[in-house]
């Protein structure tokens, strides 16, 4: 009796991946089907159930592997064969570890190669109906002759963990031949260490069935590899264990690669938190991925809570100047400044801030702050700030002169006092030479004041005329001078009083003093020559024989 195959095209299949001429020509009896969705076994009338299912598909899905599992266990005599237009080698394990009877891969589309293996396929299937028999040598051959070109490692181990079968990926990635390695434990390409716990590893494999795990081994030269295996196993038709089924693939530079990332990510991580400046990593949005220790710290905050809080919680987002900032870091990539932060108990503070937009290799766009609390700086320059407009208000509003100049003279600054004095605007002033405010006629030498000035200890006093709107006056200065590295002057600072009153007082004084000595000398040199007219008088009397005139002059 012809044994019944139905066809079922499924995922929307327009045509069958299997033509007509296959069937008539093979003299074979088909029910062709075109389902969207497999049948529930439970569902299939006993009357209407087939010898053979024959399922083409577009890729095998969930929905396929579980219709075969609970085909398997309500009609464990019914053969499923699989033809699969996209396939990989995965889906191929899955489905015979499933219980697909056969797995036809026709990726490379319809053609003698595919007809024949699904023509042994169904005459072993058809051979084994009625038998329990397990897919022959034959059939596992072909099963096999898939798995040997395919792109992925794979290997096939008996119930002792002994190598059956490994294909040409396997061999190019660990260097051992299928004949080196075939009846050897698996346990033999592992590390020792690897190896012992191998049958306690192996024993839990066959207990669940499946496995997926990251083991370490040697390949052919010595040299460790790791490796992740992939793996289920194979029962055969009585639901015994036949073989295990194993994916393997080399993760040896990925991991390599993620030792090196994360040996990055924690130099990174030790930088951040050594660094005594807050630093976090957000989105343009506001939202904060990380946060180092000293932003915890600054913020009083764990970094739980700044993650959790965003940028609201840790920035004051009423501050004014903030959408200038954002829009700004928007356009150009990059900004710096000062905004008010706020601590975890809402006590708020300037922070002087760098932020920067760049693009990660995933491509999403995030953004890095740079934080310094400047609370300190901004109270010292705040004490600066006063203590420069205390003095700036003591300098402009005191009548002495100040004027400060360079090693050649070239003043530097002028007080309020000295420009009021001269009648010249400091902008005019600045530049100047000092000595050009002297008036033309006085007899001064600029380069030996200024040689006067740079000798110890770099105080020096005089007094010049100086020109002003009312003419020349007297200036006393006092100066002192600041050298430079090389012993020349830096600057000199000087302090000038308007001392022409007193100078003036002083020489009429002295002019007074020197008529009275021209007198008193005047007067005093007549009252010599009197005395000395009358001791001539008394000395010709005396000579004469008569008495002495002038007894004054005796």
């Amino acid at each position: 009796m012809q044994p019944r195959i139905s066809l079922v095209n499924i995922h929307d299949l327009q045509e069958s991946l299997i033509p007509e001429e296959f069937f008539t020509k093979n003299g074979l009896l088909c029910e062709k089907t075109h389902l969207r969705e497999l049948p529930k076994p439970a569902d299939i009338a006993e009357e209407a159930v087939p010898d053979i299912f024959l399922v083409c598909t577009d890729l095998p899905d969930k929905q396929l592997i579980e219709w075969l599992s609970e085909t398997k266990t309500a009609m464990p005599h019914k053969l499923v064969i699989i033809v699969a237009r996209h396939a990989t080698i995965s889906d191929a394990v899955e489905c015979m570890s499933h219980g697909a009877y056969g797995f036809i891969d026709a990726s490379s589309g319809w053609n003698v190669e595919v007809s024949g293996r699904l023509l042994d396929t169904l005459k072993e299937a058809i051979a084994s109906i009625g038998t329990n028999k397990a897919p022959s040598p034959g059939m596992v051959e072909q099963f096999y002759r898939i798995f040997d070109k395919a792109p992925l490692g794979y290997q096939s181990l008996d119930s002792e963990g002994r190598f059956l079968f490994v294909n040409e990926e396997w061999t190019r990635t660990l260097g051992f031949t299928n004949d080196e390695v075939v009846g050897k434990s698996f346990g033999s390409v592992m590390p020792p260490e690897e190896a012992a716990y191998f049958p306690t590893r192996f024993k839990q494999f066959k207990d669940t069935g499946k496995v997926s795990a990251d083991i370490n081994i040697i390949d052919k030269w010595g040299n460790h590899m790791v490796v992740r295996f992939n793996g289920r196993i194979g029962y055969q038709s009585n639901g015994e264990f036949d073989r295990t089924h194993c994916i393997l693939l080399d993760l040896t530079e990925r991991v390599e690669l993620e030792n090196r990332l994360r040996e990055s990510e924690e130099r990174y991580r030790l930088l951040l938190d050594s660094s005594i400046d807050a630093v976090m990593l957000t989105d343009p949005d506001g939202r904060i991925f990380s946060a180092n220790r000293a932003a915890c710290k600054m913020l009083g905050m764990t970094e739980e809570e700044i993650l959790e809080g965003g940028r609201g919680l840790v920035l004051d987002t009423e501050d004014p100047r903030l959408p200038g900032y954002l829009k700004e870091r928007q356009e150009t990539g990059r900004v710096s400044g000062v905004l008010t932060f706020i601590r975890k108990d809402k006590t708020r503070f300037q922070g002087e801030f760098t932020s920067a937009i760049f693009k990660t290799s995933m491509g999403n766009i995030m953004s890095s702050v740079v934080i310094r609390d400047i609370t300190e700086r901004m109270k010292s320059l705040k004490q600066i700030s006063d203590s420069e407009t205390k003095y700036r208000m003591l300098i402009e509003n005191q009548s002495d002169q100040i004027v400060s100049f360079d090693g050649s003279g070239n003043i530097l600054y002028t007080s309020p006092s000295f420009q009021k004095f001269s009648g010249i605007p400091e902008s005019e002033c600045e530049g100047r030479s000092f000595f050009s405010f002297m008036p033309e006629e006085e007899k001064v030498n600029p380069e030996a004041i200024l040689k006067d000035i740079s000798r110890q200890p770099h105080n020096h006093y005089m007094e010049l005329r100086m020109q002003s709107p009312e003419g020349p006056q007297w200036i006393a200065w006092n100066n002192n001078a600041t050298l430079d590295e090389h012993g020349n002057i830096h600057e000199v600072i000087c302090i000038g009083r308007n001392i022409h009153e007193q100078k003036m007082a002083r020489m009429t004084i002295e002019e007074q003093l020197q008529e009275l000595k021209r007198w008193h000398d005047t007067t005093l040199g007549r009252e010599f020559r009197i005395l000395e007219l009358k001791k001539e008088v008394n000395q010709l009397l005396t000579d004469s024989g008569k008495p002495p005139r002038y007894e004054s002059a005796t």
